[in-house]
């Protein structure tokens, strides 16, 4: 049967030649290709020099807390402990409070963060926006903050929680990582301090209104409960979460040598882009020679 027989026949005697000749191959087809090799290399780190230029770096500060309820739980001499008054602290309302969006809108207005997150289209002289109809709200602020300035987490073993802050101002990275913690304590306290009173309020109109001792006693005992949640709300100024270690200005980059990592891996993709193009070319080239050769 003749080659133009048998299409086939060319590939059953391509896989029978030795390895040693493969790769001889390989390396012959790389080396008369080494200057497009390079110059694929060198647009890739290149490119991703450029990248690295334009990235702004980012600083990380941190807030390490515990739940003021759990260390109730566990130190009762600290002085977040409330022994035998019943109080509830709160715990899981204050972790889903800190990424909530009314939260992070009333952070961002009340610190007036704009302008700070949309720094390019902020005019500093004039004290404006440089495109009002394209002025940043809060719905966009929302969104940035919460995707790539602020991280919440937990940690499964220790019950720790993490309140970081990354930002390309150390110094500002390490102010909101604070304040957040403080300010989500303070409205928790202030929202503790305002139910208690309420709730006193209409325990006092129905011991006014009851005439039964029973029921008195009962009220009286609710009332107890709600002047220690008082109580506590207004001595521990650190009403939900415990600050175990707090956020200090880092002097690092969360990610260091950004540069050179961007140039690395410029390299390794530059180098696998290219070499895998010219072995194609070469395996094309190869294939139809060899099909124009057995017709």
């Amino acid at each position: 049967m003749s080659n133009s027989e048998n299409p086939n026949r060319y590939y059953l005697e391509l896989g029978s030649v030795p390895e040693s000749l493969h790769l001889v191959d390989i390396g012959g087809a790389l080396w008369r290709a080494k200057w497009v090799l390079l110059a694929v290399i060198a647009v890739f780190v290149a490119a991703f020099t450029a990248l690295a230029m334009i990235t702004p770096v980012k600083y990380t500060a941190e807030v390490v807390v515990a739940e003021a309820n759990a260390v109730a739980k566990t130190d009762p001499g600290s002085d977040s402990a409330v022994p035998d008054i019943g109080v509830n602290l709160p715990s899981n309302e204050a972790l889903a409070m800190i990424t909530s969006r009314d939260f992070i809108n009333r952070f961002i207005e009340d610190n007036n963060l704009l302008p700070v997150l949309y720094r390019g289209q902020w005019n500093a002289q004039t004290q404006s926006w440089k495109v009002p109809a394209e002025a940043p709200t809060l719905w966009r602020a929302y969104k940035r903050f919460s995707r790539r300035v602020l991280d919440v987490g937990k940690d499964a073993e220790s019950g720790l929680i993490r309140v970081s802050v990354s930002f390309n101002q150390p110094e500002l990275a390490a102010e909101w990582a604070n304040k957040i913690v403080a300010e989500v304590n303070e409205v928790l306290r202030a929202n503790a301090i305002r139910e208690a009173e309420e709730t006193l309020a209409y325990l006092n109109q129905e011991l006014q209104r009851t005439a039964s001792m029973d029921l008195k006693a009962s009220l009286n005992e609710l009332v107890k409960a709600q002047k220690a949640r008082v109580v506590a709300a207004n001595v521990h100024k650190q009403y939900a979460f415990r600050i175990v270690d707090p956020a200090v200005v880092p002097e690092e980059p969360a990610i260091p040598k950004l540069t050179l990592l961007l140039i690395i891996l410029g390299t390794v993709l530059g180098t696998f882009v290219g070499v895998t193009g010219v072995l194609l070319h070469h395996l094309v080239q190869r294939t139809r020679r060899s099909a124009e050769a057995h017709v």
